[in-house]
């Protein structure tokens, strides 16, 4: 965040492959905003040893048979997120467990704007 001229601020937003400088007034808003953090990237290897320890719900075992189908939701490529990096694991991981390729697949979320951009257009 960063102050500019007439009593405003400005925070960097991600959007897509960029980055979009949003101004707001901050009398008016409060920005909501991680802290500043020393904790390093995780390795793959980091990522996939947290998919295996599942935080209060089942393992993955006990919630997916080989037989069964999955569905992957991720966001779209506006939001700054790392959703390829974790369904690849994720998908690496359900394969390990017996699905097949053909029974996984991915479903990227919209988001309301582009279905009223869908909408319009039909």
């Amino acid at each position: 965040m960063r102050d500019t001229s007439a009593g405003r601020a400005s925070v960097s937003l991600g959007y897509g492959p960029g980055r979009i400088d949003f101004a707001y007034d901050p009398e008016r808003f409060d920005l909501l905003a991680p802290g500043a953090s020393d904790s390093p990237e995780l390795s793959d290897e980091a990522m996939a040893a947290r998919l295996g320890a599942a935080i209060g719900s089942a393992a993955l075992e006990g919630l997916v048979g080989a037989g069964e189908r999955v569905c992957v939701v991720v966001p779209d490529a506006t939001r700054a997120s790392g959703s390829a990096r974790v369904a690849t694991l994720l998908l690496d991981r359900l394969s390990a467990l017996g699905l097949e390729h053909a029974k996984a697949f991915t479903w990227r979320a919209v988001g309301e704007i582009l279905l009223d951009a869908y909408a319009e257009a039909a």
